[in-house]
């Protein structure tokens, strides 16, 4: 028999809101730092100097998600027994900023861009996030008319000839996304998020899944009620409406693609496609589903890239608002 030194405890962390705070009512973040202290802490109140020293060895904080708070936890056979007992009588985690690097994201304010340029621009980025020559960054945009297809090439939901999309004004791209066929195109907010979902612990569905809530709560600030998707209905919906699409590609775990949401667009574009791939069901706009006066499209933007950034748990937001820098420096290459 095979006898394995250490022992890996897997834990979910549940922060009161009332104890677990910063300053002024910031909640605390999760690390690696401030859990393990809080645990040896424990160590020492409940089983001692001894306890501690004995435990200390193989003791290890692996992993923290400080999003999921899912946690690992390492310690040797012998003492894995008393180290978790005093996990389990933890009573509150404190905060060390020091030792936390904040999550930034950078968001770059592109207006309308073509559709093949985005694509370019987003594969750079890409390779440049895998690098770590740039932080996760988030494209902010819209798209001339615009049909897309995922890398299932799901042709027959197209319900026009190609030869047809010129006098419509509109173009077809094939992608290596995920979903199917799905229209972009003026007053509607699109959002390319290039980040890392190793770095917060992501994986892919999860990853989706934090898309959805974002939309969901964006729609909230102007009293729509949206949902996430049934079974096989991607994106974001109202009722048996969809106002939301999502088609995301993961690549080394970087991501690219992202979400689109109808703020006012033409939606006779949906009438000549079935959308998603989903037939019999209606597609919705911001416009029609809310009774309150819609601010700028900028505003709107800039709302839904906040409450992206919410959901993902970024600290800080730098906006770049001169899209010819990334623009022009894409085109030089």
């Amino acid at each position: 028999m095979v006898g394995f030194k250490n022992r890996y405890m897997l834990m979910e962390v549940f922060l009161d809101p009332d104890k677990d705070l910063l300053g002024e009512g910031t909640p605390i973040i999760l690390t690696q730092f401030n859990l393990s202290k809080a645990i040896k802490d424990s160590i020492l109140v409940n089983f001692g100097e001894c306890g501690l020293g004995s435990s200390l060895g193989s003791f290890q904080v692996k992993y923290v998600n400080p999003i999921t708070k899912l946690c690992i936890v390492r310690s040797s056979r012998e003492e894995h027994r008393q180290v978790w007992s005093a996990i389990t009588l933890v009573k509150s985690i404190g905060n060390c900023p020091e030792m936390r690097s904040p999550r930034t994201l950078e968001v770059w304010k592109l207006g309308t861009v073509n559709y093949l340029k985005s694509l370019k621009l987003q594969e750079k980025l890409v390779s440049e996030r895998k690098a770590h020559h740039i932080p996760d960054t988030l494209l902010s945009l819209q798209h001339p008319p615009t049909y897309t297809l995922g890398k299932r090439r799901t042709d027959h939901n197209l319900l026009i000839p190609e030869s047809e999309l010129t006098k419509i004004g509109a173009e077809l791209h094939y992608t290596q996304r995920g979903g199917d066929i799905t229209f972009h195109g003026p007053h509607q907010a699109i959002l390319y998020p290039i980040i890392s979902l190793r770095s917060i612990g992501f994986g892919a569905r999860n990853y989706v899944e934090t898309l959805e809530r974002s939309m969901i709560e964006f729609a909230s600030i102007y009293g729509v009620k949206a949902r996430a998707g049934n079974k096989c209905e991607t994106g974001v919906w109202v009722g048996d409406r969809k106002i939301g699409a999502i088609g995301v590609r993961i690549s080394s775990g970087i991501t690219s693609h992202g979400l689109a949401f109808n703020i006012d667009p033409d939606l006779k574009y949906f009438e000549h496609i079935v959308p998603c791939g989903i037939a019999d069901k209606e597609v919705t706009s911001l416009r029609r589903e809310t009774d309150t006066l819609l601010p700028s499209e900028e505003v709107i933007h800039e709302q839904l890239v906040s409450c992206l950034a919410k959901a993902f748990s970024y600290d800080d937001v730098v906006w770049k608002e001169d899209p010819s820098v990334i623009l022009d420096t894409q085109a030089e290459e």
